[in-house]
């Protein structure tokens, strides 16, 4: 049976990047395949993004769906095709595909194949100024590269949430201010 030492101090961060939001440097990635005894209603591929700091890592789930509009379709493949863009070597020749599924399927497996032992950096928001997050999650868009890259994509903009959201105060009756019922009233 395992014992718990409630007064140990214990090293290390439960957050990734120790709750930090902006450029990550140096954090490693994966990608994991929906497995067969998963619902359908799991991603299809999922992107783990972890850090040293041995916190929990980001998640950030992809559905591949070929009844989803081409809009739909062209801002999943470049979202993808960025990451594998951020592992595969400079001089990388992508095989040929043919159609939507065949292109995500394949840029999973050269991301599989490619990210084992490379770093990347990624940038990590509350969200963003429309819809504001209390976790830390990958931005839409300019969210990854290689390491150390010549040109820096991974700049704050004006819509991303970088301080943790706090939660709204509490209501008026719970902050000893008397509420008046109708009833009271009359």
């Amino acid at each position: 049976m395992s014992t718990f030492n409630l007064n140990e101090k214990v090293a290390g961060s439960a957050v990734f990047n120790n709750g930090v939001a902006g450029k990550a440097v140096g954090v490693n990635i994966t990608v994991e395949k929906r497995k067969v005894d998963e619902p359908d209603s799991y991603p299809d591929y999922k992107l783990v993004v972890s850090d040293e700091s041995g916190g929990m890592p980001i998640n950030q789930g992809f559905y591949i769906n070929s009844e989803d509009d081409e809009k739909r379709q062209q801002m999943t493949y470049q979202r993808v095709k960025s990451i594998a863009d951020a592992v595969v070597p400079e001089d990388f020749v992508y095989p040929e595909v043919n159609g939507y599924l065949d292109a995500m399927n394949t840029l999973f497996k050269v991301i599989k194949e490619n990210a084992d032992g490379k770093k990347v950096d990624v940038f990590v928001t509350y969200g963003y100024t429309a819809k504001p997050s209390k976790y830390l999650g990958l931005r839409m868009f300019n969210f990854i590269q290689k390491q150390n890259a010549s040109f820096d994509r991974l700049k704050p903009s004006n819509t991303d949430v970088l301080e943790r959201p706090e939660a709204d105060a509490p209501k008026a009756d719970s902050q000893n201010i008397e509420v008046k019922k109708s009833a009271d009233i009359w």
